[in-house]
């Protein structure tokens, strides 16, 4: 069997269906559909069990054990060469299931697929990540490398490696920590066309959860597996501001201490050679260019510094400080 589709899937009634649809219309020949229920308690289970598909596998938990969990038992049953994720709220568009097989197949190097996705609900516009190997290793230190609703894995690679999702993994970032894992064992790849409609909004995973608390777990969990030296907490508080999780009080000091905590990056990876110096470089770089938007709330100070840093204060930055500052004078305004 070419591929197995595997849905993990919880209270997602007023969507599923609609994912379905979007599955079982793919235009390619030899795959199978694996759908979890997850212990759901909205019917999301009886319209599994209404669609007549020969196709498709239903394997139904009693309880709630979270998405790792329900992702692992589907891929511990996938048959197919492949295994691509669904997410059970977005929708597949037209030849996604195709063109990635497609790639899998000429490239047999790449163990883990993904692409761009185009937003639905509420938020609009494309995600995507870089397309090449160095580029997402560097990626893997600030986040996943592939969007889970569109990834695509070697399923070879998985067993030759006993790689899986932990049954006692968090509920959130359970994606970053499996491809961190992948990382070590293969090469990373994605296409840059949109692959899936994304559906953002409060029915997802992580819609209102604590980033902060959430990040000081998963980068521990990711820097260790990427072979970084154990991290302090005051490490893991920059790297998550690193990731945009900017805490209530930045002061140049602070910054100070982000800078110098990018630059100690690159020099590790420089030492232990997880990627290319270039891809690490540009990473670290976008990075701090990122925090510009966040910083400017907290005073000029904040942004001041960042900027003597090594920010780049270019021509959208100055508009953004400017509209900042005007908004500020207007009556009413603090």
């Amino acid at each position: 069997m070419k591929a197995s589709v595997v849905i993990p899937v919880y209270n997602k009634a007023p969507f599923l269906r609609e994912c379905l649809d979007s599955v079982l219309a793919q235009d390619m020949a030899g795959f199978e559909v694996i759908a979890v229920d997850d212990g759901s308690t909205d019917g999301s289970l009886e319209i599994l069990r209404g669609l007549q598909d020969a196709r498709l596998r239903i394997i139904a938990s009693p309880v709630n054990r979270g998405p790792a969990h329900a992702a692992a038992v589907a891929m511990d049953d996938a048959k197919g060469e492949y295994i691509l994720r669904v997410d059970a709220d977005d929708v597949q568009l037209p030849g996604r299931f195709a063109k990635q097989v497609a790639y899998l197949d000429a490239h047999p190097e790449v163990g883990l697929l993904g692409g761009a996705v185009r937003m639905m609900g509420g938020s609009t516009g494309e995600k995507r990540r870089v397309a090449e190997d160095a580029g997402l290793r560097a990626q893997l230190l600030f986040g996943v490398a592939v969007f889970q609703t569109v990834s695509a894995y070697r399923t070879r690679v998985l067993r030759d490696h006993g790689l899986r999702f932990g049954d006692d993994w968090p509920r959130y970032g359970e994606d970053w920590m499996l491809q961190a894992r992948i990382a070590r064992h293969t090469r990373l790849a994605n296409l840059a066309e949109p692959l899936v409609l994304y559906r953002h909004g409060p029915q997802g995973v992580s819609y209102g959860r604590d980033k902060a608390a959430d990040l000081r777990f998963l980068i521990r969990d990711v820097f260790g597996i990427l072979g970084h030296p154990a991290l302090s907490d005051d490490d893991v508080d920059l790297h998550a501001m690193a990731m945009k999780v900017v805490p209530e009080r930045v002061d140049a000091e602070r910054l100070g201490r982000l800078r110098v905590w990018l630059d100690r990056l690159v020099m590790w990876n420089t030492r232990a050679g997880w990627t290319d110096d270039d891809a690490m470089h540009q990473r670290v770089d976008r990075a701090w260019d990122e925090l510009f938007h966040l910083l400017v709330p907290h005073g000029s100070q904040a942004w001041r510094a960042w900027r003597s840093a090594g920010g780049r204060l270019d021509a959208a930055r100055l508009y953004f400080l400017l509209r900042h500052y005007m908004r500020r004078m207007k009556p009413g305004k603090a």
